[in-house]
């Protein structure tokens, strides 16, 4: 086991790439988490965990599992998805060095590596992972540019407050992927990309979950930077830990509806 500056002298010199997760209630898929980074990833890397407070329980579970595992964990309020990320790219930011010679691998602790091939480009890049989804096979891109002509129906969805218009919008995006377009955005799962474009606000703080795809999507680009195609794959359980966050589909959409709004005065 190593001890605190260890884990940190390794993250900021030696690591060739940060892997952060974020838990709520669910310490059971650390160990699966951090053993298909073990077994895939063959280079030195960092492991960093955010913990949103579900209990008093979990979070003692969470500090035994990252101990052993030599994991580094910030704890943090149940803040939501997009504003833990952000806290992790902060502490990244103090504390490491040379990011532009690493990689980061961000998202959800519900996901499991099947592989990691990929290498450091030698120029600012993003990349779209290949998700498998049972049945449905790659969930990959979340979005293409041209299925950005839905989002006036999105809008409308969120101004008026309507699922059926918000319905008609999902129905409509669905339509428009059927045409080649190039990547916009990439499933809220897993964000990839090389750590030269890290920042403390990539995500909104003011949403609570939804629409990361476009807070990240729009985020790079407006850095002018494009999706690249990786050999990154892995597995999503979805629901695993916000299905528990809304007790109604009602509450569900309407956070939905913030999460929209919020981005639509950030970035239009």
């Amino acid at each position: 086991m190593l001890s605190e500056s260890e884990v940190l002298k390794e993250a900021r010199g030696k690591s060739s790439a940060i892997f952060i997760a974020v838990n709520y209630g669910t310490s059971e898929l650390i160990d699966p988490w951090y053993h298909s980074i073990q077994l895939r990833f063959k280079h030195q890397c960092t492991l960093i965990l955010v913990d949103n407070f579900s209990s008093d329980c979990e979070r003692e579970r969470v500090r035994k599992c990252c101990n052993a595992l030599n994991v580094i964990l910030i704890e943090n309020a149940n803040t939501g998805y997009g504003s833990a990320l952000n806290l992790a790219y902060g502490w990244v930011l103090d504390k490491v060095d040379m990011l532009s010679e690493k990689l980061i691998f961000s998202g959800n602790l519900d996901i499991e590596y099947i592989s990691i091939g990929i290498k450091l480009p030698g120029e600012t890049a993003v990349f779209m992972p290949f998700l498998e989804s049972k049945n449905k096979g790659d969930q990959n891109p979340f979005l293409t540019q041209f299925q950005k002509n839905a989002f006036p129906l999105f809008t409308l969805a969120a101004k008026f407050k309507s699922r059926n218009l918000l319905f008609l919008a999902r129905l409509t995006s669905k339509i428009l992927g059927i045409f080649p377009s190039r990547f916009y955005a990439c499933h809220g799962s897993l964000f990839a990309f090389t750590g030269d474009l890290l920042s403390k606000h990539i995500f909104n703080n003011e949403s609570f979950l939804y629409c990361e795809e476009l807070e990240f999507a729009e985020y790079v680009d407006r850095k002018g930077v494009q999706f690249s195609p990786s050999e990154i794959c892995y597995r999503h359980t979805g629901k695993v830990s916000t299905g528990s966050f809304f007790v109604s589909k009602k509450s569900k959409f309407m956070n939905w509806v913030i999460s929209y709004n919020n981005w639509c005065r950030r970035w239009s």
